[in-house]
């Protein structure tokens, strides 16, 4: 599932150059997308809701920034993939409210995930570089088994991080998935005879 909308908290401010922090790109022959330095967070969405992964948040090797992302759907395991393969990223869990929960994961320096198989130029640079990819579960987040997240916060804190180029999915958590009506059909018949075994057991007990 994708990312439908976006709050920055936070993104070092550009002024041109290679200065701010976060900013929307493309790769050179994308058709979908947007590039823009400044970012807004109409143009952190719109890289991020799509499965282009030409599509991605490029930082500035000093940038520091705190995203807030929602997806459309509710996950249970979250994707990540990262352009250059030498950059770090914290990330963490929102609840309902947009508060942090679980725990602040701070995930390996990309260098030391795997290669996804192809590499990418982006507008911002000037010859491809390889990806990475990693995935994360809940679990790493300190969420408990069963459960489930619809927002994710995402960190990057200077220049120990090295401005991760990065894009982000989720799997669509099959707990959150809403019953087909046939399904709820069944849970109705299900619910009465459990009232009606009820009834009976109150009525001989009477």
């Amino acid at each position: 599932t994708l990312i439908t909308s976006a709050n920055i908290l936070s993104n070092d401010l550009y002024t041109g150059g290679n200065s701010g922090a976060a900013s929307a790109d493309i790769g050179d022959l994308a058709t979908t997308g947007i590039r823009l330095e400044k970012a807004t967070n109409d143009a952190i969405k719109t890289v991020l809701n799509n499965q282009n992964l030409n599509n991605i948040i490029d930082t500035e090797d000093k940038g520091t920034f705190v995203l807030d992302l929602n997806f459309e759907k509710a996950v249970d395991n979250v994707f990540i993939w990262e352009r250059g393969m030498n950059s770090r990223l914290d990330i963490q869990a929102l609840d309902a409210n947009g508060e942090a929960i679980g725990n602040l994961l701070e995930l390996s320096n990309s260098k030391h995930w795997d290669y996804a198989g192809y590499d990418i130029n982006t507008k911002e640079i000037g010859s491809a570089q390889r990806v990475g990819s990693t995935g994360v579960s809940l679990a790493d987040l300190g969420i408990a088994e069963g459960s489930y997240i619809s927002s994710l916060r995402v960190h990057s804190s200077g220049k120990s991080y090295n401005g991760p180029d990065f894009k982000i999915l989720g799997s669509v958590a099959e707990s959150a998935q809403v019953p087909e009506p046939s399904s709820l059909l069944g849970l109705g018949a299900i619910v009465a005879g459990a009232i009606a075994t009820r009834r009976r057991k109150q009525s001989q007990a009477a």
